[in-house]
């Protein structure tokens, strides 16, 4: 937990600190839940980032928590942290709101996808951290090897 803190400082000081990432960043797939090792907590996004502005949408659930975990949302800021990164590649910022109707609301979450090289198992794709700042998931938190795929994709923008 303290390292968990730890980084979420460490990242939003490096939000100020990350230069653009002009790029197209995908993923989806799962990681293990963070309640019940058994089920799976699945996510998707999509994220295109360049100058000032960055649009993205995400969404993740893990019904396998002590609060079944439904949300939707847009990425407020998207970035590489390169040397920043503690065995985090890419961070994003989130808004979100809850899709469960039994805990309705909205907050924010900081989101880490890490890709500590070639895998051992050729189906895991690096490593998601995840950590609800606020709202009706305020509590949860996720480390874990993903399931999936995650890609960063280059993109050429042409200035007119």
């Amino acid at each position: 937990m303290r390292k968990m803190k730890r980084t979420v400082i460490v990242l939003l000081g490096a939000v100020s600190l990350a230069a653009c990432s002009p790029g197209l960043y995908t993923g989806g797939g799962w990681a293990h839940s963070a309640g019940e090792m058994d089920n799976k907590a699945s996510f998707a996004f999509s994220v295109e980032n360049c100058e000032s502005e960055t649009l993205g949408h995400f969404s993740l659930n893990d019904e396998g928590w002590k609060v079944p975990v439904e949300m939707n949302g847009h990425v407020m800021d998207f970035g590489e942290l390169g040397e920043f990164g503690d065995n985090c590649s890419f961070y994003a910022l989130l808004e979100y709101v809850s899709a469960n109707p039994d805990y309705p609301g909205e907050g924010h979450a900081v989101v880490c996808f890490g890709n500590e090289g070639e895998p051992a198992d050729e189906a895991v794709a690096g490593n998601i951290w995840v950590s609800v700042q606020s709202g009706p998931f305020e509590a949860y938190e996720n480390y874990g090897p993903i399931f999936g795929n995650v890609q960063s994709h280059a993109v050429s923008y042409t200035h007119l």
